[in-house]
């Protein structure tokens, strides 16, 4: 008795732009409730309401991270847990923030919330080294990739602190 094997539906051309489509269309989604939860925030910023809705919308992207993960299965899923926990510590240090900017009454730096923003940046840096260091590619490839990485990093950063 002989055993065939099928093929898996996935290798199916119709079945492929199926998958496909339905790949595209959950970031799009993602994508514009984002814009719409951004606009939202914007029409109700300050107050309870927008500090909710600003930590709100970052958690989304702790979340989008993590359900990324799960659904591509990379082989090397540290790199996208440390991105999560740097994400998820800046949403820690934004709701301490505001627990002691709204809820206490008290001026918020220095506080706990320090803690929180800065334990996110070594996280979110050795989760971007690592991404870079798994590409393929040789030595000289992944330090220029990381530079460029760097060089985009600072000039947001940049952007964000002037304005």
């Amino acid at each position: 008795m002989s055993v065939v094997k099928r093929s898996a539906p996935s290798a199916d051309p119709s079945c492929m732009e199926r998958q496909s489509a339905r790949e595209l269309r959950s970031p799009a989604l993602y994508a514009a409730a984002g814009l719409a939860a951004i606009a939202a925030f914007v029409a109700f910023a300050g107050g309870v309401a927008g500090a909710v809705l600003f930590e709100s919308i970052a958690a989304s992207a702790v979340i989008a991270v993590l359900v990324g993960l799960r659904l591509r299965r990379p082989r090397q899923r540290a790199p996208w847990l440390l991105v999560a926990g740097g994400l998820g510590a800046w949403v820690a240090g934004e709701a301490t923030w505001d627990v002691y900017e709204l809820g206490l009454g008290r001026d918020p730096f220095p506080s706990a919330a320090d803690f929180f923003y800065l334990t996110g940046y070594p996280l979110l840096a050795a989760g971007i080294f690592l991404l870079v260091r798994r590409g393929r590619g040789s030595r000289a490839q992944a330090h220029a990739t990381l530079l460029d990485a760097v060089i985009v990093t600072v000039a947001a950063g940049v952007v964000s602190w002037i304005f």
